[in-house]
């Protein structure tokens, strides 16, 4: 390679890699989180080195992890190398170094292609033009700019890295660089199985470029090909069998396609990625159901992709012993897209459309795109073909870049990938159904925020609005043709900050039909909870703790106030502890202290009391106070009444009625519960002097003169409730009229009497 080639091959590079440089900027979006902060290995950073080569990369997701699917431990290490070099994931750090990546990877293509044509005596232009194109070309925008996809950038360099290992060497006493692109070629395959289509490539380039039959051709691709049995023979201990996470018809829409329908469906999509190598526009970061439906061959383009396909084969083939530069180009698209074609069930993945798929095939396009102008020129014998070649293919390349430049924003940030999916897939649930998560978690953050500015709140509310739009409108799409429940939990908290309780019971409910839901479940036992519907909080928590990766603290936490409203002070404690167990809050703290004084453990209550402002003295009477309310709500009373007059001494000191409001009511029914009528009224007596409107006193003390009046030794069921079913309209009288009241009801009850017994 001379060296003003080697200068255009560096320039392009940058070129290339250059229309990425604003990317460094962008936050994590997508599945970015897959390999960085939603993965238990990789945030561990070198010290789980180890664990990425015993299980599948898929095992350390944070949210529903499944050992099968991907077998990508070098991708991953990648990261866990970023994690301990730096200390944290950034998105500067993944977005700069997928930009170093891609400029390597073009370099190393470029290099690749110039040696290739040197041998055909194809001028040195015509690579370099091919190279130009492939780098600025707008479906290469997704694997660049989200971080994610630094699996297929590394598979990339380190496939053709080894490619050019094995070129320089071909034919010759090269076994030393044949083992090391053999090795090269291993870690290409751990970083992206993909690479292994790059086995095809090494067989096209000895059979069109060094004009070996097939079987010496074969020959070459031996040090890859046993590499990749390696590699699949470890992926195959390592990974479980496949599971239903991926193969379902909301990802892929072949998936419920068979026989001829399977067939016409596959030839629609192979023609649409065509049509997207050619004119790029729209482009969309998903094409999931059902964007692109599942068709027949009632459909017209499917006729013309399978005649379109048919041709391209039978010409390629026809004139394959003439080593054409096209038909070299036509097969690495098909032999590199060969991975992604869902042609057999076997090989169906997880997406219907990928630009991301596109990223090793649109090099077979380029090539055939710009040689075969080259070609064409040259069989019209046009003069200056070189001038009117690299002009035509600069016009291209500056469209390419145009559209290129347009899509890199989108990927910003979630919401800017969302709100751009929503134009670009209208039909695809998915695209609906992210949007409504992100607009979900953008609201709850302006609630958060809205007690700073009211108009923050208004923007939530109508936040929540639009999500609840985009989660149902997913929904149609999906129109129960398959059960999809995760989302439920999504519209029923846009429901439940809207205040809509019902509706947002209503999709919680759909959505804890699959018991590894947590937030449901969560969610409902927060419902059931505010509804004073405890046992139903109990029942939710309770089911919540068994779901997948469920919030351990929080859920506790929650269960043990529940029992504690049931009065179940035994279950309360233990779900309080076991809260503790995973973290940590002054309530809780104070909650469990409570409870173990209710329950007479001083002992561990004192040591959970932190604050220092509160002296021996004042602990002790809190202990007190908790055991006799304790008592008192466990129906205790001899237990809650010496526990309340050990209280009487210290109650005014401490805060009183103020503090404490129920104090006297708990210890006066407690008294007339064991029958201390006389010591209950006393106690009833200062209620009403200090609230003379408290119902609960006022119903109580009536009850207490009544039972003066008349002696009467048990309380009197018919008298109770008379007295109480006219308590609101009492309540609101003088003390003079309630007696007044108290005789209309009552015609033998004088009124003097009344008086005395009232102590009036």
């Amino acid at each position: 390679m001379s060296r003003k080639h080697l200068y255009w091959l560096i320039a392009i590079s940058f070129v290339g890699a250059s229309l990425y440089f604003t990317t460094y900027s962008f936050d994590f979006s997508a599945d970015d989180g897959m390999y960085s902060y939603y993965n238990s290995a990789t945030k561990e950073g070198l010290a789980k080195t180890a664990d990425l080569f015993r299980y599948g990369s898929m095992h350390f997701l944070s949210i529903n992890p499944i050992n099968s699917g991907t077998y990508r431990p070098i991708t991953l290490f990648t990261f866990n190398a970023e994690k301990q070099l730096t200390g944290e994931f950034k998105p500067v750090y993944g977005h700069t170094l997928n930009i170093l990546l891609y400029f390597l990877v073009l370099l190393s293509i470029g290099s690749l292609l110039l040696k290739l044509f040197k041998i055909k005596g194809i001028p040195q232009y015509i690579p370099l033009l091919i190279l130009l194109l492939y780098a600025v070309h707008p479906l290469h925008v997704e694997v660049v700019a989200s971080i994610k996809s630094r699996d297929t950038l590394l598979a990339a360099l380190l496939g053709f890295w080894a490619i050019n290992r094995w070129f320089r060497n071909s034919g010759g006493n090269g076994w030393v660089s044949n083992i090391s692109a053999g090795i090269l070629f291993f870690i290409a395959l751990l970083s992206k199985e993909e690479a292994l289509t790059l086995i095809a490539i090494v067989f096209l380039i000895a059979f069109y470029f060094r004009n070996q039959n097939f079987y010496d051709s074969f020959k070459e691709t031996i040090p890859f090909m046993v590499v990749g049995i390696i590699f699949f023979i470890i992926r195959q201990i390592v990974l479980d069998p496949p599971t239903a996470n991926y193969d379902n018809l909301l990802n892929n829409v072949i998936f419920n396609a068979h026989g001829s329908e399977r067939l016409a469906t596959n030839l629609y999509i192979y023609l649409y990625y065509i049509r997207l190598l050619i004119f790029p526009h729209p482009l969309s970061w998903d094409y999931s159901f059902n964007q692109i439906p599942a068709t027949t061959f009632g459909n017209g383009w499917v006729l013309i992709s399978l005649i379109f396909f048919s041709g391209l084969l039978w010409d390629t083939f026809r004139n394959i012993r003439k080593r054409t530069i096209t038909g070299f180009g036509i097969l690495i698209y098909l032999s590199t897209f060969s991975i992604y074609s869902n042609f057999v069930p076997s090989i169906t993945i997880g997406s219907t459309v990928g630009e991301r798929f596109m990223f090793l095939p649109s090099l077979g396009f380029c090539i055939v795109l710009v040689y075969g102008l080259h070609l064409l020129l040259n069989r019209l014998k046009i003069n200056k073909s070189e001038l009117i070649i690299s002009g035509v293919v600069l016009l291209i390349g500056m469209a390419f870049t145009a559209k290129s430049f347009n899509r890199i924003p989108v990927w910003r940030d979630d919401l800017s990938l969302c709100i751009s999916g929503i134009r670009d897939a209208p039909k695809s649930w998915r695209t609906h159904m992210l949007l409504g998560e992100e607009l979900r978690l953008r609201a709850i953050k302006m609630n958060a925020d809205s007690a700073l500015l009211k108009q923050n709140k208004d923007s939530a509310i109508a936040t929540f609005k639009k999500a609840v739009y985009h989660y149902s409108k997913g929904y149609s799409i999906i129109d129960n043709q398959i059960k999809q429940l995760n989302y439920f939990q999504g519209l029923g908290e846009c429901y439940l900050h809207l205040g809509d309780t019902a509706a947002a019971k209503t999709y919680f409910l759909r959505s804890a039909e699959n018991p590894k839901l947590f937030f449901a479940s969560f969610k409902l036992g927060m419902i059931s909870f505010n509804e004073r519907n405890y046992m139903a909080a109990v029942t939710y928590y309770q089911k919540a703790l068994q779901a997948d990766s469920p919030d351990l603290f929080s859920t506790y936490k929650n269960l043990g106030a529940s029992h504690l409203m049931l009065k179940d002070y035994g279950n309360a404690v233990q779900a309080y502890e076991k809260a503790m167990e995973y973290g940590d809050s002054p309530d809780l703290k104070s909650s469990l202290a409570m409870l173990y004084s209710s329950i007479g453990n001083f002992e561990k209550a004192d040591k959970l009391i932190t604050n220092p402002n509160l002296s021996e003295e004042e602990k002790i009477f809190h202990n007190r106070m908790n055991a006799a309310i304790g008592a008192y709500n466990q129906e205790n009373y001899t237990v809650a009444v010496q526990y309340f007059k050990q209280c009487d001494l210290s109650f005014e000191k401490y805060g009183g009625h103020s503090k404490f409001p129920d104090f006297l009511n708990s210890w006066a029914r407690s008294n007339l519960k064991i029958n201390n009528i006389a010591e209950s009224k006393a106690i009833f007596q200062p209620v009403i002097g200090k609230d003379s409107r408290n119902y609960y006193a006022l119903m109580k003390n009536l009850f207490v003169v009544l039972c003066s009046i008349y002696q009467f030794e048990q309380l009197n069921y018919l008298m109770y409730n008379s007295l109480n079913s006219q308590l609101l309209y009492i309540c609101n009288l003088s003390y003079e009229n309630i007696c007044i009241h108290i005789i209309l009801l009552y015609p033998g009850t004088h009124c003097a009497s009344l008086h005395r017994s009232a102590g009036r």
